[in-house]
């Protein structure tokens, strides 16, 4: 009787231990899942993933630039609150299961608000793939229901005036080659003239906007870089 009930101890203990070795395991995969649940929400939310980041990076030890430049090739993916294009040209665009045809040569305007999806500027024109919370077109609300899909295609045989975006964009990085006018500094600007050089500028953040064919950036950079016949030029403060 005393070996029995011996055996039935040893039996209770280990299944104790087992028991409470369960219960250790899944409160170390409930941390692990709301840990994932965080690190996920900062990349796609506040990371470069998005193109979108709060910044990181201390001003006062940054590069403020500013620039009038030649636009380059864009490729953005990201959540952006709000973006005006402005254009002269007949266009189409695309919400939910209608079309909507804007002719030119007078100016149209479309505001996107809550814009999340595919932004693409390039020599074959202007295309925006995603979905959208509010869309006006020339002051007029055109919307049926939230988040819908849309697509705006303006090709190179159009044209548009503008496309600016309301909030600060991150870069990782603008590398193209570029003629205009680069200004560096807030006050007593130093001016920095381009002529099909190279420029690199590496960690943008700030405002930008397309006008009239001109890059209009204002904002900081952790670096940047000119190459060129006459000239090489490398200007760094900070990295994020």
């Amino acid at each position: 009787m005393q070996l029995g009930k011996n055996k039935f101890d040893y039996y209770g203990n280990l299944h104790e231990k087992k028991k409470r070795r369960n219960r250790k395991i899944l409160i170390f995969l409930g941390f692990s899942f709301i840990l994932g649940i965080i690190i996920f929400s900062i990349l796609y939310n506040n990371g470069s993933i998005t193109g979108n980041i709060i910044f990181s990076g201390n001003p006062n030890n940054s590069i403020i630039i500013s620039s009038e430049l030649n636009p380059p090739n864009l490729s953005l993916k990201g959540n952006y609150s709000e973006i005006k294009i402005f254009f002269d040209s007949t266009t189409k665009v695309y919400l939910g299961e209608k079309s909507f045809l804007l002719e030119g040569p007078k100016e149209n305007q479309i505001i996107l608000e809550n814009f999340f999806g595919k932004i693409n500027l390039d020599e074959d024109g202007i295309l925006l793939d995603g979905k959208v919370f509010r869309v006006d077109i020339n002051g007029i609300p055109i919307q049926e229901k939230n988040y819908q899909k849309i697509k705006i295609y303006i090709n190179s045989n159009s044209s548009y005036a503008s496309i600016e975006f309301k909030e600060d964009l991150f870069l990782k990085e603008i590398n193209y080659v570029s003629s205009g006018i680069l200004f560096i500094g807030k006050e007593n600007q130093d001016k920095i003239v381009l002529n099909e050089d190279i420029l690199i500028i590496s960690n943008y953040f700030g405002k930008l906007k397309i006008d009239d064919d001109i890059l209009f950036l204002d904002g900081f950079a952790g670096n940047i870089k000119i190459g060129g016949d006459n000239k090489k030029i490398s200007i760094s403060k900070w990295f994020l």
